[in-house]
């Protein structure tokens, strides 16, 4: 079985593109837009991997609330913020082990934080490798 990443984020054109990305390199992913689709995909199955999605593109971001309570419920968590945002969510986070990630966003980097939470699909007993060429892994996405 692959390992699992959740992507939670109001911005579809975003998790669209996290989502292809970690496929490419042989991740099962589900995305979630709001918060009641979240909470619905939380409760089928737990992702190996929460990645909250606060980067805003074309002012379109989820809730600091709503960051907090997926974190929550979530066993690793992986927040990928606009640096000037950075604070407000941690605050928001308060004491829930996160690891955080800022702008700009390279699939290579994002793939090895991943790689680096959870494991390589092909590790602790997942299947696959990454699919991604090198020239696709240095692309922002």
């Amino acid at each position: 079985m692959d390992a699992s990443v959740l992507v939670f984020g109001s911005d579809e054109t975003i998790s669209r593109r996290l989502a292809a990305m970690l496929r490419q390199e042989g991740y099962a992913v589900r995305y979630a837009q709001s918060a009641s689709e979240l909470e619905q995909a939380m409760q089928r199955t737990a992702p190996d991997l929460l990645i909250l999605n606060a980067v805003k593109n074309g002012g379109a971001s989820i809730s600091i609330a709503d960051l907090a309570k997926a974190a929550a419920s979530a066993t690793a968590v992986l927040v990928l913020v606009p640096s000037d945002h950075l604070a407000e969510v941690r605050r928001a986070l308060g004491d829930r082990p996160a690891e955080y990630y800022t702008n700009p966003v390279l699939h290579f980097d994002l793939a090895a934080k991943v790689r680096a939470m959870i494991g390589a699909p092909g590790d602790n007993g997942y299947a696959s490798s990454s699919h991604a060429s090198p020239e696709d892994r240095m692309k922002p996405w």
